[in-house]
């Protein structure tokens, strides 16, 4: 198979997918230029055409026309017999636009969830109104004409279902944990009791990612039990941005000072050894789809807190997860609380129920099987 994927290579959770197809198939990525970074997890062998305007020329035909005849000359080329849109807005408008019939669409929350169901549905002016009505559109129609779409979440799943004519071509396909990978990874590690209590946040410090939260939170927490040896641990991808600095100062400012780590850029392997060595981890973004991070904390068996938002009930819920009901610091301070104070037989009983949830439905193995099985049915047609 010849497959062209219309993504962000230049991230982790887009090359996932593309490298292990790229096993036993020809790959390449159709993109936007890059303006900074580098395709970093994208293998070698996958080539990236960078011919994507940096934005839909939804109003200027001219340039829509020069990047349709772009992109169908490089279909043309290399042969292409599949587009996969990693991401539907506006990643799907190409191939609809091309009439390119062989065309699967990954939707995701931030598609549905956020710009289709939130953003698409309140406009605020008569302009907002026109624009998101036509939006929407476009939207519909693409993914109506695609031959498949896959969603990450069952809630996806149940929008799409108001506006997509045949139904049974939407498929529940998880982003999902290399779980085999992942478990091969785990290094051998035993808590002692002279160990400090460590609280970890494994996304990196950014707006987004409400670390402010984190740590008013945890400061809370620390004063619930004064004689607790606290340790703090947070991911620095950035260290030069402004909002790094503001937490950092934060920190500098606070009884945390002395017990939080910042830590550099992980690999995978030290990622894994942090999930191992921690006792909870925090996760509370401002918006969210299937973050693997928590997946990778339930696979090492350890207590997750997430965000009050509108998470996959199926892999987070209560038997596997704790849910803030309130994004608050004093909300955060009691579920840190609760997990603390659990009792030991009743808390392995739960992290045994989430570790099996992310084998059973969120194994990027199994995952990738249903991808591939859409690829073929495709071909056959």
């Amino acid at each position: 198979m010849n497959i062209a994927y219309i993504g962000f290579p230049q991230y982790e959770n887009d090359c996932k997918w593309a490298n292990h197809f790229a096993e036993t198939n020809k790959i390449i990525f159709l993109n936007t230029p890059l303006k900074s970074g580098s395709y970093t997890f994208l293998s070698s062998s996958i080539k990236v055409y960078e011919i994507l305007p940096n934005t839909f020329p939804f109003s200027d035909i001219s340039a829509k026309r020069k990047a349709l005849r772009a992109i169908q000359a490089i279909l043309e080329k290399e042969q292409i017999d599949i587009i996969h849109s990693l991401y539907a807005v506006p990643n799907a408008f190409w191939a609809f636009e091309l009439g390119f019939t062989n065309h699967i669409v990954t939707t995701r929350g931030s598609d549905i969830l956020i710009d289709y169901n939130k953003t698409f549905k309140n406009p605020q002016t008569l302009k907002e109104r026109i624009i998101y009505r036509y939006l929407r559109k476009k939207l519909e129609n693409s993914l109506n004409a695609a031959r498949f779409i896959t969603s990450t979440s069952t809630k996806q799943i149940q929008i799409m279902k108001t506006f997509i004519h045949d139904p049974s071509k939407i498929h529940l396909v998880r982003t999902g944990v290399d779980c085999e990978k992942f478990s091969s990874n785990l290094p051998p590690y035993s808590k002692h009791l002279q160990d400090p209590f460590i609280i970890f946040s494994p996304r990196t410090i950014a707006p987004l990612y409400h670390i402010e939260l984190i740590l008013d939170g945890v400061l809370l927490f620390k004063k619930k039990h004064p004689d607790l040896l606290i340790e703090l641990w947070l991911i620095d991808y950035f260290p030069g941005t402004e909002y790094t600095k503001l937490i950092k100062q934060k920190v500098a400012k606070s009884e945390l000072t002395a017990v939080s780590k910042f830590l550099p850029v992980q690999t995978e392997a030290q990622m894994i050894s942090l999930y191992m060595k921690s006792d909870i981890v925090v996760s509370v973004p401002l918006s969210d789809g299937t973050p693997n991070s928590v997946l990778e904390a339930m696979l090492t068996k350890k207590p997750a807190i997430i965000s009050n938002l509108e998470y996959d009930a199926d892999l987070f819920n209560e038997d596997t997860i704790w849910k803030l009901t309130e994004d608050t610091p004093e909300v955060l301070a009691e579920n840190l609380n609760d997990v603390y104070l659990m009792d030991r037989t009743a808390l392995q009983k739960k992290l045994d129920l989430a570790y099996g949830t992310v084998l059973q439905k969120a194994n990027l193995t199994l995952e990738r099987e249903k991808i591939q099985s859409l690829y073929e049915q495709m071909l056959l047609k």
